[in-house]
This record gives C-alpha cells, sequence and structure tokens, in this order.
C-alpha cells in the first residue's frame, strides 16, 4: 500500500514544467510522463496567453474612432434660453436668438411653434450653408401684464429639434403726462 501511495506522488514544481534537466515524475523514473506534463503546461500556459490577447484585441478595436462621413445639418445656438428681462408693457416685442450650421450639409428651418398664441416665432425658408448663420425672429404680446415662460419649437432637417425658452416680466405702464390728461 506504501508503494501504491508513492505511484501517484508528483514530485515537480511548477518552475520544473520549463526545465527539462530537472527531475518531474509521476512514476518513479519515468521520463515520458514528466515530459507530458511540460508539454501540457506549456500548451495551458500559451493558450491562456493567446485568449487573454484575443480578448484586449477585441477591446482595441472596439476604442476605435469612427469618422462619420455622413452628410447632415446641424442646428447650433448660441443659447437657448431668451430673456425679455423686466419689461414694460406695450414695448418692443421683437427678439432675435442666431444659431449655426455646424454640419456639412445646407440647413433648413421647416417650421417653428409655439403652444401659446402670445408667442409668434418665425425664420427664413431659405437654406443655411455649413458654416453660416441664421436666427429665429420672436415676437411676444407685451400687452399682457405678468411673468411669463413659454418654449418655441424648432423644426428643421437637423438630427434634433431644438426647443428654446422664452421668459421674461411685463410691469404695468407707468402713466405719462399726456395719459393724465385725457381723464
Amino acid at each position: 500500500m506504501g508503494k501504491n501511495k508513492e505511484m501517484f506522488e508528483v514530485n515537480c514544481d511548477y518552475n520544473s514544467m520549463f526545465d527539462v534537466n530537472k527531475n518531474c515524475s509521476i512514476f518513479p523514473n519515468s521520463l515520458l510522463a514528466c515530459d507530458k506534463i511540460r508539454l501540457m503546461g506549456k500548451f495551458l500556459l500559451l493558450f491562456f496567453i493567446s485568449i487573454s490577447m484575443g480578448v484586449f484585441a477585441q477591446k482595441a478595436d472596439t476604442a476605435k474612432v469612427v469618422k462619420d462621413t455622413t452628410k447632415a445639418p446641424v442646428i447650433a445656438f448660441e443659447t437657448t434660453v431668451l430673456s425679455y428681462g423686466t419689461i414694460e408693457q406695450g414695448s418692443d416685442p421683437m427678439r432675435i436668438i442666431k444659431f449655426k450650421n455646424t454640419g456639412n450639409a445646407p440647413l433648413k428651418i421647416s417650421h417653428c411653434a409655439s403652444p401659446c398664441p402670445c408667442l409668434i416665432a418665425s425664420s427664413s425658408t431659405e437654406p443655411i450653408l455649413p458654416g453660416e448663420s441664421g436666427e429665429i425672429r420672436l415676437k411676444y404680446d407685451t400687452g399682457k401684464v405678468g411673468t411669463f415662460n413659454k418654449t418655441v419649437t424648432v423644426y428643421s432637417n437637423s438630427k434634433k429639434t431644438v426647443v428654446l425658452s422664452v421668459k421674461g416680466i411685463v410691469v404695468a405702464k407707468k402713466p405719462t403726462t399726456k395719459d393724465k390728461k385725457k381723464k
């Protein structure tokens, strides 16, 4: 029984797998078994190295930057928030928001829409060439006193639809001497 135990005892360490001159055996004096263990160790090591290199190579491939060669307009506003500030009732209602076509194809504004009839938005229907600028003209009804916060949606052939915010405060008009005389 003691001899059988010796038969399955392995007398090699990790480093002996790569050193042919070291004694390594499952069975005493069996050079063939030792060579198989060394060969298997080398195979496993190469296998794991090739797997890990394949995984890292895949990750490196996915990190490549793909240049978009499609031609498309891009609408870029200087700001998407327009503040009238505090204005007097009946004062000039016109304001302008500027934008630029930062894409590589002509930009066409199809229309501008506001859910409130108190805010009217308009723009040119002419195409804006790449690198060129355009504007959206806004007209708020300054006849109504109070705080306002409205939106305008700009529809175009750009990939994104832009929502502009328009806000301000309309205060009551101060009576002038002419107004006092009329009463």
